[in-house]
């Protein structure tokens, strides 16, 4: 028993070592009712499952610095999922560090995580809005955003007269304090978090749907994603000026040429008619993306240990979402070239 129990501790003991040297590691999730859960305030990220990169989340749990209150001329928020969070690679290198290193004197402050829809966005801003002053807004979306709108447990109300919508009440599950507890214990070991993890993809692959990235969306998801867009970008647009950047899912094919999903396509042109005569200044990543893979015949997105063509923006990609948004906020200072073409 006693060797048995040395001989178990000590590959124990490898295993942990190992994978916090080689495979990553992070602090776990805690419970969140309106947004689902967030990442540990102040913990670490090892994350090697696209990339490699060892980051650190700020105080709110976002994977940032934290915000400062004084230093800066202008504090804009950036709203975004897991492409705006970019655990994939080092934070001096994603595109919200590139456009402080660019023009230094603005704040700018990630607010970009993992899984968010666009519904809870409003919810993200007010948080960041009662810790630092917020002077503009920009709203990343993605390809995936539209489905994540369609699919959220969100509780629309609407105005029994016009019918349009009055709010939105997000109806996240919250998890047990002891599941809470739980999930720490197992977050404090890297080796426990990894086979943790293992299980649960495992699971999902099993119960995974069909993936509709072909498919147009019909004429009650169009409404749906239309509505819901409308009201987000006015909830937050009449409290701080508001600025959408849109990077498309694209097929990146061989001799340089790519391909919009027709989905994608889809969810850009519902966008720009939503923003119509709102007076937001709005910016497709399309053209940029193509023309930078067209010219170097390297794609902006993928990692070399997961795929090349498929997945998140690269550094290289991050360049050219820092300069597509710098075309959009004003800028105050004097601005550094961020070399996008050498990326």
């Amino acid at each position: 028993m006693l060797r048995w129990l040395i001989v178990i501790t000590i590959t124990l003991i490898c295993g942990e070592v190992v994978v916090m040297c080689f495979i990553g590691y992070n602090a776990g999730a805690i419970s969140d009712s309106d947004l689902g859960w967030i990442n540990r305030p102040n913990s670490m990220v090892f994350y090697t499952k696209e990339g490699w990169a060892k980051n650190k989340f700020n105080s709110m749990g976002f994977n940032d610095r934290d915000i400062p209150s004084e230093g800066y001329e202008n504090h804009i928020l950036v709203l975004g999922d897991s492409f705006t969070e970019a655990l994939e690679l080092p934070q001096k290198i994603n595109f919200t560090s590139i456009i402080e290193s660019s023009l230094p004197c603005l704040d700018i402050i990630n607010a970009g995580r993992s899984g968010l829809s666009p519904v809870q966005y409003p919810v993200v801003f007010e948080r960041f809005s009662e810790v630092s002053p917020i002077n503009s807004v920009v709203m990343v979306l993605t390809g995936s955003d539209a489905k994540d709108i369609l699919t959220n447990n969100a509780e629309i109300s609407r105005d029994k007269f016009s019918d349009d919508i009055i709010g939105i009440t997000l109806r996240e599950k919250k998890r047990s304090p002891i599941k809470d507890k739980l999930l720490y214990v197992v977050g404090k070991s890297a080796l426990a978090t990894y086979l943790k993890d293992r299980l649960k993809l495992a699971l999902q692959k099993k119960k995974l749907m069909p993936t509709r990235i072909e498919e147009k969306f019909n004429e009650q998801e169009v409404q749906k994603i239309s509505e819901t867009l409308s009201f987000v970008f006015d909830k937050i647009n009449s409290k701080t000026p508001l600025s959408v950047v849109f990077i498309p899912r694209l097929k990146y094919m061989h001799k340089g040429m790519v391909k919009y999903e027709a989905n994608g396509e889809q969810f850009e042109m519902i966008i720009k008619n939503v923003l119509k005569n709102k007076n937001i200044p709005f910016k497709s990543l399309k053209k940029d993306l193509t023309e930078y893979y067209i010219k170097n015949k390297q794609p902006p997105i993928g990692y070399a240990n997961y795929n090349i063509l498929q997945g998140h923006i690269n550094h290289s990609g991050h360049r050219i979402v820092a300069s597509g948004i710098m075309d959009l906020i004003p800028q105050t200072c004097i601005p550094f070239d961020i070399n996008v073409e050498k990326a």
